[in-house]
């Protein structure tokens, strides 16, 4: 009797244990990074939505087979976690799935982590389904298998509930609204929440959603209360009217003693000397310590990603017909349009993308010969960039807006052999708070930062030369930002963690008349009055004002939502 009851118990001991095993692996080091814990009414929650990843290995394998295939499988996805927070500062989110889409950029930035991803699951499936065939056969009552399926789908059943959550279960759990929460809270708040919640109750947010009652008839109704605008006379500062556009987004471009440290030299002098010949401000950006295609669509589109009200990456999941854009605007203006990354064009979708936003030709990384690759694919240097900038404005037959994307300071910082005189942090990693190898890789980065300053310049005194408006900006902090800047940076710091700096030139600054910090998506609406574009009623609802900030009321999220879900704008078809 009493062995018939163990061996009852023993298949439910080995599932339970798996269960709280992955609850711990999945939330410890959340626990860890964000110094809370998760609720403790929320524990029930968290372990049935881990059971949809646990459960189904205990319905085909034995007990101490399906009790580590079901440890690996959550431990691969709290890997992923480790990953995400080490290099950007917030957890793993539901949008994230579609990483998976850019295998360029996971390979690029951890090989190992994807061989990892990609070889652990299925060499431990094979090698429990050849482990099954070649044991005596297989023994699970059918009872136990019927118990295990009726959980599984419980399971399942709760997540379900999560994701498309109803009214009365999002008050009566209380889950963090991922579109609602403050980015330098997001840690706690998943921590607290649990990450397998967050992550099934995130999916009913993914994607825009439609304000209620609202239709496209009434984003019509409501650009018809606009005129279109007609340009004003050119100013004496941008004459003759019409002249070309020059726009340059410099991968991971900071100025590194914002993180109060000391260096054998001033990386940037080039930049710091431009500076003082054009109007240098702060430009507020999306992203932190990666996002390169967020920034670009606040950008492009004068759109606040935190007015779209979802965790999303724009590029990714949102694009996919021809979209209103500043790009747009100078098309419909007579302008050409061109789009220039030395880097692949199916990264982030660009190559998609970039067509749908306007651009009439977008060249990449094939475009432009002479690119030297690190072994992860990324260009060593932006001058094949910079020549091809130079050599489409040479052959130029009229106004044009061109837009730069340079890559060669991405992450990763591996540190390489050096000379004698290359640029050095001179504090110890010790004054720093920081490991040996996170200073080794930061002095990496300097010396690249260094580098671009170097390649900049000549490409910036050639538009000066030919007199060209032209707009320098940084995307984002680089990931080290987070290493260097642990435990100082706090919740009043946000405005520090997301400003890098913007250069325009001095007399397009004139006409702009910018605060000397200015929001990312304030820039669309500010470029096209200062080039004297004549804007049509959807340029005036969608750019927002840098002035007056655009109220984010149910009217505009309408006109949002028909933007990249119904062509509007695009009625008699594109230019």
């Amino acid at each position: 009797m009493k062995k018939r009851h163990g061996a009852a118990i023993w298949p439910w001991a080995e599932m339970a244990g798996a269960n709280l095993l992955g609850l711990l692996i999945l939330n410890l080091p959340l626990s860890l990074r964000y110094g809370d814990k998760l609720s403790a009414r929320l524990v029930p929650s968290e372990l049935l939505v881990l059971g949809t990843l646990v459960y189904p290995w205990f319905f085909f394998f034995k007990p101490r087979t399906a009790f580590l295939g079901g440890v690996l499988t959550v431990g691969l996805l709290s890997f992923a976690n480790c990953l995400r927070m080490a290099n950007l500062d917030f957890p793993l989110l539901p949008s994230d799935i579609h990483f998976l889409f850019q295998a360029q950029l996971l390979v690029a930035y951890s090989p190992l982590s994807v061989v990892a991803f990609v070889s652990a699951l299925p060499l431990f499936t094979g090698w429990a389904i050849y482990q099954r065939g070649r044991d005596e056969p297989f023994t699970l009552s059918a009872k136990w298998r019927r118990q295990c399926l009726a959980l599984w789908l419980l399971a399942l059943s709760w997540a379900s509930l999560l994701a498309f959550h109803p009214k009365f279960i999002a008050d009566r759990m209380d889950f963090l609204s991922l579109y609602q929460g403050k980015q330098w809270r997001l840690g706690k708040d998943v921590t607290r929440d649990g990450l397998a919640n967050t992550l099934a109750f995130g999916v009913g947010e993914l994607g825009l959603q439609r304000p209620t009652g609202l239709s496209r008839l009434d984003s019509l109704k409501t650009l018809k209360q606009y005129r279109p605008l007609t340009p004003a006379a050119a100013s004496p500062a941008l004459s003759p009217p019409r002249q070309s556009l020059v726009v340059i987004l410099l991968e991971s471009f900071v100025d590194p003693y914002v993180y109060g440290v000391k260096l054998s030299a001033d990386p940037i002098p080039n930049f710091r000397a431009l500076s003082k010949r054009h109007a240098a401000h702060q430009v507020l950006v999306p992203t932190f310590g990666g996002g390169t295609a967020t920034t670009s669509f606040e950008l492009l589109t004068g759109i606040s990603v935190s007015e779209l009200k979802a965790p999303t990456h724009p590029f990714l999941d949102l694009i996919y017909q021809p979209t209103h854009s500043l790009v747009w605007t100078f098309r419909r203006n007579g302008y050409a349009t061109l789009g220039l990354h030395n880097f692949l064009g199916g990264s982030w979708r660009r190559s998609k993308v970039w067509p749908f936003l306007g651009f009439e030709r977008s060249l990449f990384l094939e475009s432009m010969p002479g690119a030297k690759q690190s072994y992860r694919g990324f260009p060593e240097s932006d001058v094949p960039l910079f020549n091809r900038i130079r050599d489409e404005i040479k052959s130029a037959k009229g106004p044009f807006f061109l837009y730069g994307v340079t890559v060669a300071l991405h992450a990763p910082y591996f540190p390489r052999a050096r000379p004698a005189g290359a640029l050095r942090v001179l504090q110890s990693p010790d004054d720093l708070g920081i490991r040996r190898r996170h200073k080794a890789m930061f002095e990496e980065y300097l010396n690249r930062l260094q580098q671009m300053d170097a390649e900049l310049l000549p490409a910036i005194e050639y538009l000066e030369s030919q007199k060209i408006p032209f707009v320098l900006f940084g995307d984002h902090h680089s990931p080290l930002a987070n290493v260097l800047m642990k435990n100082k940076w706090g919740e009043g710091d946000e405005v520090a963690k997301h400003s890098t700096p913007l250069l325009i030139q001095s007399d397009l600054a004139a006409s702009m008349q910018l605060p000397r910090t200015v929001e990312m998506s304030c820039l669309a609406g500010a470029l096209a009055s200062a080039m004297k574009l004549r804007q049509e009623p959807i340029d005036q609802a969608v750019f927002r004002d840098c002035e007056v900030a655009s109220a984010v009321n149910e009217v505009r999220q309408n006109i949002l939502y028909d933007v990249f879900h119904s062509g509007l704008g695009f009625e008699g078809g594109t230019p």
